[in-house]
Formats: C-alpha cells, sequence, structure tokens
C-alpha cells in the first residue's frame, strides 16, 4: 500500500480539479460552482489554521526536497489532461 493518509485539504484540491476540468468540458457552470465551492472551503478549513502552527523548518525542507520530483510529475500530468481535454473539446 501506498500509505497515503487523505485528509479534507486533499478532497477539497480534488473537488476544485475536478470542477475546473467540468467548466473546461462542458461550460456549464451550476455543478461547477458547486463542486469548486466546497472544494475551496474544505481547503481553506485546514489551510488557514496551518499558518498558525509551530514547525520545524529543517524538517519541513526534508519533506519538500523528497516530494519535489513527484509534485512536478503530477503537475505536468494536470496540465497534459486540461490541455488534451482543451483540444478535445
Amino acid at each position: 500500500m501506498l500509505k497515503l493518509r487523505w485528509h479534507h485539504l486533499h478532497w477539497g484540491i480534488m473537488l476544485m480539479l475536478s470542477g475546473t476540468a467540468l467548466l473546461v468540458a462542458s461550460g456549464k457552470s451550476a455543478l461547477v460552482i458547486i463542486l469548486l465551492g466546497i472544494g475551496l472551503g474544505l481547503v481553506i478549513d485546514l489551510f488557514i489554521p496551518s499558518l498558525q502552527l509551530q514547525t520545524d523548518r529543517e524538517k519541513e525542507l526534508f519533506v519538500y526536497r523528497n516530494s519535489l520530483v513527484s509534485t512536478l510529475l503530477l503537475g505536468a500530468c494536470i496540465i497534459v489532461i486540461l490541455n488534451v481535454l482543451n483540444f478535445l473539446l
């Protein structure tokens, strides 16, 4: 198993991505507004309190360095998928 922990931040990001993809694909805004609103709410619910946490900067930088390649690959995949969707529609 990957041992990933899905938090509501991750679900919020997935809802925002799917809402954006629906907007690009269909142009209909009712469902998109709902998905983006719920997704943004879930993301902000975790993001704002995390700004006030006390952290160990060295550990943060270690984690960032270890996840840089996978983050760049995920970003590239999202860009490719959005471009393919835009091209097909």
